[in-house]
């Protein structure tokens, strides 16, 4: 039976709660990932912090926006955000991170997954209560492709410009 570990990335991304949104925005641009895990001084997982967090967080409010105003342009949608850039991750990182030990049978995760609506969840170990990956929903489904390579070498892809 396949386990979390088995297909569990051990590399990840990781932010300070004490670290701000633009530093946040800035990783997530420069790493070319969805998400960071937020994770204090002695590794324990405080949070996570996505793309969507980021955005929600820079962009005007209902009270931000009167509705006899055209939309905003670009430069007032920059200026905003700049204004907020300062903000704590800890601030805008959702802290109710569902997690899941590496030994949880994959099944368990994908369902866990898939039924909560969540792209990925974060791998903590339990004996130590650090965080050891993530498992997102891409990696179950590239484990179901790599694991049968007879079917995957007989199908084609095409890519349409």
């Amino acid at each position: 039976m396949l386990r979390v570990r088995d297909v569990m990335r051990t590399q990840f991304y990781s932010i300070d709660p004490a670290d701000t949104m633009f530093s946040a925005a800035q990783q997530l641009m420069l790493r070319n990932v969805e998400s960071l895990m937020v994770v204090d001084e002695s590794g324990e997982l405080k949070g996570i912090v996505t793309e969507r967090d980021v955005l929600l967080a820079a962009l005007p409010q209902d009270q931000d926006v009167r509705a006899d105003q055209p939309l905003l342009r670009m430069v007032d949608l920059m200026d905003i955000a700049r204004e907020r850039f300062d903000v704590p991750v800890s601030e805008l990182m959702t802290e109710r991170v569902r997690a899941i030990s590496p030994g949880t049978p994959l099944t368990e995760a994908l369902d866990a997954m898939l039924h909560q609506r969540l792209r990925r969840l974060a791998v903590v170990d339990p004996a130590t209560n650090e965080v050891a990956g993530v498992i997102s929903q891409r990696d179950v489904l590239s484990a179901l492709v790599i694991g049968n390579p007879r079917l995957a070498a007989r199908q084609t892809g095409r890519i349409r410009v």
